[in-house]
């Protein structure tokens, strides 16, 4: 027998109260030009305070303009709800991170998961 919607909402609750131990901020891009044509991006916060949790993947190291400079990439996950693209960032203790990629939305499942890198 399959569980109800109200049990899968049950389930998913549960589940992120004991595996979401943090919170993040869900931030997103506004495109700003300036005078002189050329423009930047200015981050707002999107969602505050989303729970979360942070797992390391891997990492690695390039070098540019004679230093090296280290890349890790991490996991970030968030609650199946959330909205999130690879246009967002996301602040999570004291750290701005690029979003890279989003698992694509399952109806049965508890979380997304996105690859993220520190910027």
């Amino acid at each position: 027998m399959l569980p109800t919607d109200n049990e899968l909402i049950r389930a998913r609750q549960d589940l992120e109260a004991g595996l979401l131990p943090d919170t993040c901020n869900i931030l997103s891009g506004t495109n700003v030009i300036d005078a002189m044509g050329g423009g930047s991006v200015t981050w707002g916060t999107a969602r505050a305070h989303m729970a979360c949790r942070i797992d390391a993947m891997s990492g690695r190291e390039i070098l540019a303009a004679g230093e090296i400079e280290p890349f890790h990439t991490y996991v970030m996950t968030l609650p199946n709800s959330a909205t999130i693209t690879s246009d967002n960032r996301i602040e999570h203790g004291g750290y701005t991170y690029e979003v890279k990629s989003v698992t694509l939305d399952r109806s049965w499942s508890w979380c997304k998961r996105a690859i993220v890198e520190r910027v």
